[in-house]
């Protein structure tokens, strides 16, 4: 689903692109070690990346899932008599963390994606005994920009359906927002695939033009008050608006103007993070208009704890939620059994 919402100071966030571009679907794998080597994973096109890999007897490879949106797994597909084990080789399925194998006799390897074989996913490992020089590491950025969330992250999902948020800056005045629906556990609804349910209201769309904001516009906007229905408000909710979350959203962001002056702002202690992500921010983008790299590119492994969302029984304490939920008491997303939280 597409919509374009007025702006909320979108400036910051287009300086934000130039320092750490932009990161949806695909995944630039990193390595933790010396003897380390990537392999991530392209979901559009659903493939491994790379598809082949050259690596030394006593190397490592890494299947990094981190920003995958698809679900996927590494399932060894041949028979290597010099290592009896990679025969039964095999990660569950996974939308996140990484996956390590070490090679260490020479040969040939192949693997594939066992949910997406039809589709030819598949990857392979050539080991020698020669010395392979090892992939430089590709740092991974600390914001991504213009600003995307996926969920099971920030952005709730419920009953097996995921929901992202990707805002796109349009001009200094306007951004589109964008909501791809996907579940991987079952198939959507005509609707949830359409992206209108629990997110299109009754009134719907405006009719698209060829203007150059003429498409994607719900037909709730700033011009008619939002639909605002005192009757409503009196019986159905407070707001009187109706009972769906963007329209509600987008009534309260855009009433603040196209630019919002921050210092007419009362921010209190849980305001904390919005003040420190903006200062970081903007003392980023300054940064790299002085030709200086964003101090925070050089602590990328940062980047690997997350948010999220989560619903359970009351019986589980926050630790069995946290392993449940992100496979880490500290919710890392990662290699296994560290506590990012702690460092």
């Amino acid at each position: 689903m597409l919509r374009n919402r007025g702006g909320r100071g979108v400036q910051a966030a287009i300086a934000a692109t130039a320092v750490a571009g932009v990161m949806l679907a695909v995944s630039e794998a990193g390595a933790e070690n010396a003897n380390d080597f990537p392999v991530g994973v392209d979901d559009a096109a659903l493939k491994f990346k790379p598809e082949t890999i050259t690596v030394s007897v006593g190397d490592t490879v890494v299947w990094d899932f981190t920003g995958t949106t698809t679900v996927h797994n590494v399932v060894s597909d041949n028979d290597v008599a010099a290592d009896p084990a990679w025969k039964d080789y095999a990660t569950p399925p996974a939308t996140t963390g990484q996956f390590r194998y070490t090679f260490t006799q020479a040969g040939e390897y192949t693997y594939l994606c066992d949910l997406h074989r039809l589709q030819g996913m598949a990857g392979k490992v050539k080991v020698v005994d020669a010395p392979v020089e090892t992939p430089v590491r590709t740092p991974r950025p600390l914001i991504t920009a213009p600003s995307s969330v996926s969920s099971p992250a920030s952005v709730p999902g419920f009953g097996g359906k995921n929901r992202d948020k990707v805002w796109v800056p349009i001009d200094d005045e306007h951004t589109m927002v964008w909501e791809p629906h996907w579940s991987s556990t079952r198939d959507l609804t005509e609707d949830e695939r359409k992206g209108h349910k629990d997110r299109v209201a009754p009134s719907g769309f405006l009719p698209d033009t060829d203007e150059w904001l003429g498409k994607a516009r719900f037909a709730a906007n700033v011009e008619n008050d939002f639909l605002l229905d005192r009757e409503r408000q009196k019986k159905v909710n407070f707001s009187g608006l109706e009972n769906v979350t963007p329209i509600q959203d987008a009534a309260m962001q855009e009433s603040m103007g196209p630019i919002a002056d921050r210092t007419r702002e009362h921010l209190g202690p849980t305001d904390l993070g919005i003040m420190h992500f903006r200062k970081l921010v903007m003392d980023a983008a300054r940064a790299l208009q002085r030709g200086e790299e964003p101090p925070h590119l050089k602590h990328q492994d940062r980047y690997t704890v997350r948010s999220g969302a989560c619903v359970t029984g009351k019986a589980k304490d926050l630790t069995a939620v946290m392993i449940e939920r992100f496979g880490d008491p500290a919710g890392y997303v990662g290699q296994p059994g560290r506590n990012a939280a702690a460092e």
